[in-house]
């Protein structure tokens, strides 16, 4: 696994971890997951809780792989939606022809 892939799963993990950390592996439910990625949802952007969610699952599924759990809660849960993430920086259709029209008249 590369630094950014584990340097992103902290990051999205570290507020998870704040609401369900101190609960045992064991004795997590689908239905703690659920409530703690609800309560994210409250102040993240969709994008972010999925990929909360994600890294959950993916490291349950190491957990469940070594057999230090029965089950893999979070792949019983879905990603509720979050807030809206942020506008696009990206040129429109438009804005892109306008500017390859400006270039092709600036250099020719």
């Amino acid at each position: 696994m590369s630094r950014k892939t584990i340097s992103t799963n902290r990051e999205v993990l570290a507020p998870l971890v704040a609401l369900i950390g101190t609960a045992k592996l064991r004795d997590l439910t689908a239905a703690d997951v659920r409530s703690a990625l609800a309560r994210l949802a409250t102040t993240r952007s969709t994008r972010s809780v999925q990929m909360t969610r994600g890294a959950l699952v993916r490291a349950i599924r190491h957990a469940e792989a070594n057999n230090l759990v029965g089950r893999n809660v979070a792949a019983l849960v879905s990603a509720p939606n979050g807030l809206e993430g942020r506008p696009s920086k990206s040129l429109t259709v438009h804005e892109a022809q306008a500017l390859i029209k400006a270039v092709h008249c600036a250099l020719g």
